[in-house]
């Protein structure tokens, strides 16, 4: 402390010996012994003697903050070095690492990503080096990650979680722009599949849409390439072009929407191989007397929804034409029409949306009044889109008085229902007439919540009769933890703001006592 005194008061009147004399106590203070370096707020499970031991780190920190004003060249070499050492990674000496020269800093890198070290160990420095922003960081933790082999961490009794999930972290404490940066520096550098794919991985979940034109480009670019170069024997090859489809979306442009209706006709064509090859091995199985285990899954995997939110991604007119088109199928016409849904505004404002479970009915009645007077219909495309949505639903109708058309009709209330989310008042008889189904009452439910609260007056009468059975059913007394009353309570506010509002008003005196409290 007297020592401290000393420096201190020579560096206030700027003596010229002040700073060979705190370059020489910050080096004889790491030599020193009886005291221990840790952050301030480090605070041991249990003591120990080293714990117990006087903590130097804070005298460092100041005296290295003052060198670092006259000459930082000196204090950085002097860190870099102590870093590489495993000295210091905490605050305040971490925040010196975006100051270091890029050498510097590549040092430190190498150091600190070392794959021997512990993984704890090896995450927090991982983060930390992220936290600095240099691109030079985000070069160094992806060379490592892609170097980072988790194959024996495969084996039995292998731990969870390993340096590459470390080493991810860090990787996703880097800010996005040096991420991409880095991701199509890398790849420009990379030939094989199997390193280009883990790249794509790493940036598939970020938020893409925040990046430049001129990255977005390149992006799209490393699709393009992803997809060409994808080996003929890869695994998955249907769930690797989903996830491409997804990302394309976000990077991609309106002709793209021509490649993804392309790529959505291949997953049909693999589904219909695949039931025919099913049904094969099926007849093959029956007619042997089912002497082995069913050869067959009953289930089957289908990607559409990334598809979908592909062409959403895209948030054009050409990509809005692809989900008019799908409508003529009827393996994708509720898709579809799904989709279409989510280019409305109302979609888009999710916070205000009417699928939340916060409605808000004080505004019915104003939103009644302005569809009367003209000002609150619809604009040409979305008039477009669900007159198109309204007409497949139409031509697909007949088709379901087949015994086989569950699926049809699956699809058919799909369609329906995002005709409701049109503030279509056409959507009503279709929600009616499927409504017998028990297993489409949570879907209807939500659909004619949704044009309650839009301002749709409803018939009070059939719409009644047709939420009755999922009333009485989620009235009833909860004994698991999900408790589905929130929902009937929308159905009641349906009937409260129908055309007959008495029928909401006797239906919730019908009650019972434990709901009514």
């Amino acid at each position: 402390n007297t020592r401290r005194v000393f420096i201190g008061i020579l560096r206030a009147v700027d003596d010229p010996e002040w700073m060979s004399l705190t370059k020489t106590e910050m080096n004889r203070v790491l030599a020193v012994s009886g005291v221990s370096f840790r952050p301030n707020n480090h605070l041991p499970l249990s003591p120990t003697p080293k714990a117990e031991m006087p903590n130097a780190a804070p005298y460092i920190a100041e005296h290295l903050e003052a060198i670092y004003k006259e000459a930082p060249d000196w204090a950085a070499d002097w860190l870099a070095n102590q870093l590489t050492q495993g000295q210091f990674w905490w605050e305040p000496f971490s925040n010196y690492l975006n100051k270091m020269p890029d050498v510097l800093l590549e040092k430190v890198a190498a150091a600190a990503l070392d794959i021997k070290l512990d993984v704890n160990t090896l995450q927090k420095r991982a983060v930390l080096l992220a936290g600095s922003n240099m691109p030079v960081v985000a070069k160094a933790l992806l060379k490592e990650y892609l170097a980072f082999s988790p194959a024996e961490n495969k084996l039995p009794g292998a731990p969870a979680y390993h340096q590459g999930n470390a080493l991810h972290a860090g990787i996703h404490a880097l800010p996005l722009a040096h991420l991409v940066d880095a991701v199509l520096a890398q790849a420009q550098i990379t030939m094989d599949f199997v390193s280009l794919q883990k790249l794509f991985e790493i940036l598939a979940h970020c938020a893409i849409s925040q990046i430049s034109k001129e990255q977005k480009k390149s992006l799209r670019s490393f699709v393009f390439r992803l997809e060409k170069i994808k080996p003929d024997t890869f695994n998955n090859e249907a769930g690797f072009r989903a996830d491409i489809a997804m990302f394309l979306g976000a990077v991609g442009e309106a002709d793209d929407a021509k490649i993804i209706e392309a790529w959505i006709e291949k997953e049909r064509q693999r589904l219909a191989d695949e039931e025919v090859e099913k049904r094969t091995k099926l007849k093959e199985w029956n007619d042997g007397g089912r002497k082995t285990r069913c050869p067959v899954s009953l289930g089957k995997i289908i990607y559409w929804n990334s598809y979908m939110r592909a062409l959403v991604r895209l948030d054009c007119r050409e990509a809005a034409e692809v989900f008019l088109r799908l409508l003529r199928m009827t393996d994708l016409v509720g898709e579809a029409a799904e989709g279409l849904v989510m280019f409305t505004r109302d979609y888009r404002q999710v916070a205000n949306s009417a699928f939340g479970q916060r409605p808000k009915y004080s505004g019915i009645y104003e939103l009644r009044l302005i569809g009367q007077t003209g000002s609150g219909m619809m604009d040409e495309e979305n008039k477009h889109f669900a007159d198109a949505i309204f007409n497949a639903i139409q031509h697909f109708l007949p088709e379901t008085e087949r015994a086989d058309s569950n699926f049809l009709r699956n699809e058919l209330l799909r369609a329906a229902t995002a005709l409701a989310g049109f503030n279509d008042v056409r959507a009503i008889p279709f929600l009616l007439k499927f409504s017998s189904d028990k297993n489409f009452s949570w879907r209807i439910a939500g659909a004619f919540h949704h044009l309650t609260v839009k301002g749709v007056l409803l018939p009070g009468k059939p719409v009644a009769e047709a939420l009755e059975t999922f009333i009485a059913e989620h009235e009833k007394p909860s004994w698991g933890s999900n408790d589905n009353w929130y929902i009937v309570a929308h159905c009641l506010a349906v009937l409260l703001f129908s055309d007959t509002p008495i029928i909401g008003v006797d239906r919730i005196r019908r009650l019972p006592p434990h709901r009514i409290k």
